[in-house]
C-alpha cells in the first residue's frame, strides 16, 4: 500500500484541524508493550457453503461435506461471556456487522468484499425467518469451555424443544451472567419486542433449567455480582427508558427478577465502588435523544441488596453534553465500558461508525456536496473514544478527561460550515488524544481490572471499512474519492489493523498498549467481552470477516486467554 496522496492528506488534515488533532494523520505513536502471554483457546468454525449472493445453494455446511462454493463462517462475536470456577459460558452472534449496516445505517444493497459478504434481504438461506429480520441473521450458539479438560461443548443438545425454539428466536446472546450456581444467557428477541433468557445449572450435567421471553424489555447488555447479588440492566420496550434488575430467584425458580433502578435510557455497562452500583447508559438515538450518561445507585447497605424501593433513587451524575459540543453528533454517542480502579471510576464512550455523518446528512441540510465535503464530514462527525475518570461522588461527580479532544468540530446550520470549539468541559486531555491516538478506535467495548491493572478493549474499524468503504459509502449515497481508502490502507501497512487493548498500570501515568493488532489476529476488530479470575483474563473477540476461512488469520469469533508473562 502506497503512501496516501498529498490531496487526501490535505483534505483529511483540514478535517482534523477542526478538532485540534496535532499529529496530522492520526497514527498511534506508542508501540504495544504486553505484560501478558496471549493464547487462543478456541475459534468459530466455517458453518456455511457460500456460492453467491441470493443463491439457493448457500447452505449449512459441516466438516467433511462437499462445498462447491466458498466456506463461510457466520458466528462472529463472543457477545456474552461468564465464568464459573472451572468453566467459561459464552454465547455468540452472527454477522453482526451486516446487522449494524442494515439496522443502524439503513443499508439494504448487498456488499461483497474479499473479506466479508452481507446479503441483506437477498438471502434465501432461511426462508422461515420472519419478515423484517435482517437477512444475514443466523441463530446464535451457546457454549461452555471446560477449563480443566480444555474443550468446548455446544449446549444445543442440552436444550429441550421449547428452549431450542427460544434460542432460535433470539437475535444474539448479548449477555451472560452467573451467581449461586445458575448461569443466564440473554439477548434481544428477533421481533425486537422482548428479551429471551435461558438458564442453566453449573453442575456436572450442565442442566438446562428453562427459558423465558420477557416482553417488558427489548435489550440487555451486561450482568454484575455485587455483595453476593446478581444485577443486570434492560431497555423498556414501551418507552426506551432503562431498568436495573436484581435476580431474586433460585435454581428451582430461576426467572424471578425485581426492578431496583430506573434510568432514562438503557443501562449498558456496570461497575461497583464504595457501596454504590454505577451504570453507563445507551441514550441518544437509542432513547428518544435522551443523552447517554452515567448513573449512580443509592448506597447499598452492607450485607443487603438494592430493592424495589430504590428504583427511583438513582442519580444521573454525568452525561455526554459535558464533553460533546455538537448536538447532532451527541445523539450518536452511547455509554461504554466502565471499571473501578484505585477508588476511581474510569469509563469511555461508543459511536457506531458513520452514524455521525448519516445523522448530519439528515439534519439542517448539512449533507456533503462534494467528495471533499464528504471526507471532512466523515472525520468531523466521527468521535474516537474519550476516557474519563471520576470519584463517582453523586454530589460532586466532576469528570476528568484522560484521553480525548481539547477541541471538537461543531456544525453551524446557518453558515453550513464546521467550527472548531473547545470541548464542553473546557479540559485538555491529561494523557493523550482520543482513541488512544487512533481515529478508528470508536468503541470503549470492554473493561476489567486484572492483577492490579485496568484494561480497556476497543473496537477499531479501520480494517472493516478499509475493506468495503466504497460500497458502504455508495449505499449511503456518500461520494468519497476512490483513493480515500489509501488512508485506511496506510494504517494497515503500519501493522495497526485490529482491536486495541490498553492498560493503566497505576493511577498516575498514561496507559500502555497491551495489543494494537486484535490480540494477534488483525481481523479481530473488537475486544467484546472479558471475564477474569485470579490467574487469567479470558477475552471474547469480535471478528465478522465471514469469507476469511482458508488462511492463517481467519474470520469468526475467538476465545483467548491472557496470563502474566514469565519474562
Amino acid at each position: 500500500m502506497r503512501q496516501p496522496s498529498k490531496r487526501m492528506l490535505r483534505v483529511t488534515a483540514i478535517a482534523l484541524a477542526a478538532w485540534g488533532w496535532t499529529a496530522g494523520w492520526p497514527m498511534p505513536t506508542a508501540l504495544a508493550q504486553p505484560v501478558n502471554e496471549n493464547r487462543l483457546l478456541d475459534k468459530a468454525k466455517p458453518d456455511e457453503c457460500f456460492v453467491a449472493v441470493g443463491s439457493a445453494q448457500n447452505l449449512p455446511w459441516k466438516s467433511g461435506q462437499r462445498c462447491d462454493g466458498q466456506l463461510k463462517v457466520n458466528q462472529a462475536y463472543v457477545w456474552g461471556l461468564a465464568r464459573t470456577t472451572n468453566r467459561l459460558w459464552f454465547g455468540t452472534a452472527a454477522n453482526v456487522h451486516c446487522l449494524v449496516l442494515q439496522v443502524y445505517l439503513g443499508i439494504t444493497t448487498e456488499i461483497t468484499t474479499p473479506s466479508y459478504v452481507c446479503e441483506f434481504q437477498k438471502h434465501v438461506f432461511n426462508p422461515s425467518v420472519p419478515a423484517g429480520v435482517p437477512g444475514d441473521w443466523r441463530s446464535p450458539k451457546i457454549y461452555v469451555r471446560d477449563l480443566v479438560a480444555n474443550k468446548t461443548i455446544d449446549l444445543d443438545a442440552k436444550l429441550d424443544t421449547a428452549g431450542r425454539a427460544l434460542l432460535r428466536s433470539t437475535l444474539g446472546i448479548r449477555s451472560a451472567g452467573t451467581n449461586k450456581g445458575v448461569v443466564f444467557f440473554a439477548g434481544p428477541s428477533l421481533d425486537n419486542k422482548a428479551i429471551n433468557v435461558l438458564a442453566f445449572k453449573d453442575d456436572a450435567g450442565m442442566t438446562f433449567l428453562g427459558g423465558k421471553r420477557l416482553d417488558a424489555y427489548n435489550d440487555i447488555r451486561q450482568w454484575i455480582v455485587v455483595g453476593g447479588q446478581l444485577y443486570t440492566g434492560a431497555r423498556v420496550t414501551a418507552d426506551a427508558t432503562g431498568r436495573v434488575i436484581r435476580w431474586a430467584g433460585s435454581a428451582t425458580d430461576p426467572f424471578v427478577f425485581e426492578e431496583v433502578g430506573k434510568t432514562d435510557a438503557e443501562p449498558a455497562y456496570f461497575a461497583v465502588q464504595n457501596g454504590r452500583l454505577y451504570t453507563t447508559t445507551w441514550g441518544g438515538f437509542n432513547a428518544n435523544k435522551r443523552p447517554s450518561g452515567l448513573y449512580a445507585s443509592p448506597a447499598i447497605p452492607t450485607g443487603s441488596a438494592l430493592k424495589s424501593a430504590d428504583r427511583d433513587k438513582w442519580t444521573k451524575i454525568w452525561d455526554v453534553a459535558k464533553y460533546e459540543v455538537d448536538p447532532v453528533t451527541a445523539a450518536t454517542l452511547v455509554g461504554g465500558a466502565i471499571s473501578s480502579f484505585n477508588n476511581q471510576l474510569y469509563w469511555g464512550l461508543m459511536q457506531v461508525p458513520l452514524t455521525g455523518v448519516v445523522a448530519h446528512y439528515k439534519t439542517c441540510d448539512s449533507a456533503p456536496r462534494t467528495t471533499e465535503d464528504t471526507v471532512i464530514a466523515i472525520v468531523n462527525s466521527t468521535r474516537p473514544i474519550p476516557i474519563f475518570r471520576s470519584s463517582g461522588d453523586p454530589t460532586d461527580a466532576k469528570a476528568q478527561l484522560l484521553y480525548g479532544s481539547a477541541n471538537l468540530p461543531k456544525y453551524d446550520c446557518a453558515t453550513k460550515a464546521w467550527q472548531s470549539v473547545p470541548n464542553a468541559s473546557g479540559q485538555k486531555p491529561l494523557y493523550g488524544e482520543a482513541g488512544f491516538g487512533n481515529l478508528f478506535n470508536t468503541y470503549t467495548w470492554s473493561s476489567a481490572v486484572f492483577r492490579n491493572r485496568l484494561y480497556f478493549g476497543t473496537f477499531d474499524w479501520s480494517y472493516l471499512f478499509g475493506d468495503g468503504l466504497p460500497q458502504i459509502a455508495a449505499a449511503l449515497k456518500l461520494e468519497v474519492p476512490s483513493n480515500f481508502t489509501e488512508l485506511i490502507g496506510y494504517v494497515g501497512q503500519q501493522g495497526l489493523f485490529g482491536a486495541d487493548m490498553w492498560r493503566f498500570d497505576n493511577a498516575t501515568t498514561a496507559a500502555s498498549a497491551e495489543s494494537q493488532t486484535g490480540l494477534g489476529n488483525p481481523l479481530n476488530y473488537g475486544i467484546r467481552t472479558i471475564a477474569s479470575d485470579a490467574a487469567n483474563m479470558y477475552v471474547g473477540m469480535a471478528n465478522p470477516m465471514n469469507l476469511k476461512t482458508g488462511g492463517t488469520q481467519n474470520g469468526g469469533w475467538e476465545l483467548r486467554k491472557l496470563a502474566p508473562s514469565a519474562r
